[in-house]
């Protein structure tokens, strides 16, 4: 089993052979010492780079599945919005309609009280009046 590390020189990730392995140095870092078959190491570099390969064909598909994932829920937002701001234009609407029609009311109530006021002072006026006729006339007849 190999293990991937991070270069102490350079910071490069490496694969060691084993946990055992007192390597701390990539392969390029120590070239000097020649102490690791060449072909090993390309092997490892290999293995590495297959694996690097596939944790970026990973991430791209979770990218993609995030990208998804945020349109969806954009989508759902929207959806809401609109929703709650047909509900809220239906209730604003009732109360509107509610609304004017006590004002109507009221305002008919106030017309109407006028109206009959008026013509009750109307009419005692004229009650006067046939008082007033009725005086003379029994008085032009008496």
């Amino acid at each position: 089993m190999s293990y991937v590390i991070d270069c102490k020189k350079c910071g490069k990730p490496f694969m060691k052979m084993s946990n055992g392995s007192r390597d701390t140095k990539c392969f390029d870092c120590r070239k000097s010492k020649h102490h690791l078959n060449p072909d090993k190491v390309m092997a490892q570099d290999a293995a590495m780079s297959t694996r690097l390969t596939a944790v970026e064909e990973r991430l791209s598909h979770i990218e993609d599945d995030l990208s998804h994932v945020s349109q969806m829920a954009n989508t759902a937002t929207d959806t809401i919005v609109a929703t709650a701001m047909e509900s809220i234009q239906d209730e604003v609407n009732a109360l509107v309609v509610k609304e004017v029609e006590r004002l109507a009311k009221e305002r008919m109530d106030r017309l109407l009280l006028t109206m009959r006021k008026h013509m009750l002072e109307h009419i005692d006026e004229l009650h006067e009046r046939i008082d007033e006729l009725d005086k003379r006339v029994t008085n032009v007849e008496g």
